[in-house]
């Protein structure tokens, strides 16, 4: 950890879980858009009992979002497109910890030269309520990193929800320019009956 004011970025990196190991909701519930998305967490390297996620500071000219996403890459091996921002905390330290969300796109293998931690940080993907109750155990010393996760858990909520209202708008333009297009096909057909001599026109 650096000093008091030290500005510091990080990503909560998430990926869509394979089709085949999300869980059926119970009878009456609806599965929540988290269900469907997994966290990644790296171990500290001063505390292999704290998980957290991917950080470090941010350099002269550097922007906090290109820190993030340099730290996410060296930190966690992974790579992606930001969604959001999540937000800052002041933990502790009195750092300042400007924090986005990534859906995971790259997954670097150890030994990556781009992944100059992997001998370091050990990476794990969990569910977000199994994240949730690894960094409930950490609370007491790091409660930033569980809000941060409920911070992210909503973003992304809020990203599912926009995606969704964006498919049903093309899906809308789409369906209207079908029926356009057969529109266009029903007068030309009209036109080529009444050019037969024995159309009778009203």
């Amino acid at each position: 950890m650096g000093g008091s004011g030290r500005k510091v970025a990080g990503c909560v990196p998430t990926r869509p879980v394979a089709s085949s190991a999300v869980a059926e909701p119970v009878a009456g519930a609806s599965a929540r858009p988290c269900d469907r998305y997994e966290v990644l967490l790296v171990r500290s390297k001063y505390d292999p009992r704290v998980w957290l996620f991917p950080k470090g500071g941010v350099k002269r000219k550097e922007s906090p979002k290109e820190a993030a996403v340099r730290e996410t890459r060296e930190e966690a091996g992974v790579e992606g497109t930001v969604l959001a921002k999540l937000g800052t905390w002041r933990p502790w330290s009195g750092e300042q910890h400007t924090m986005f969300l990534m859906l995971v796109e790259l997954e670097r293998r150890p030994g990556d030269p781009l992944w100059q931690e992997s001998r370091e940080r050990p990476r794990r993907w969990f569910s977000f309520a199994d994240a949730e109750r690894q960094l409930e155990a950490t609370r007491g010393k790091r409660p930033e990193l569980l809000d941060m996760l409920r911070t992210a858990r909503k973003a992304l909520a809020d990203y599912e929800e926009e995606q969704a209202r964006a498919r049903e708008k093309e899906q809308k333009k789409l369906l209207k320019r079908e029926q356009k297009r057969l529109g266009k096909l029903v007068e030309a057909a009209l036109a080529d009956t009444c050019d037969d001599p024995g159309c009778t026109s009203t």
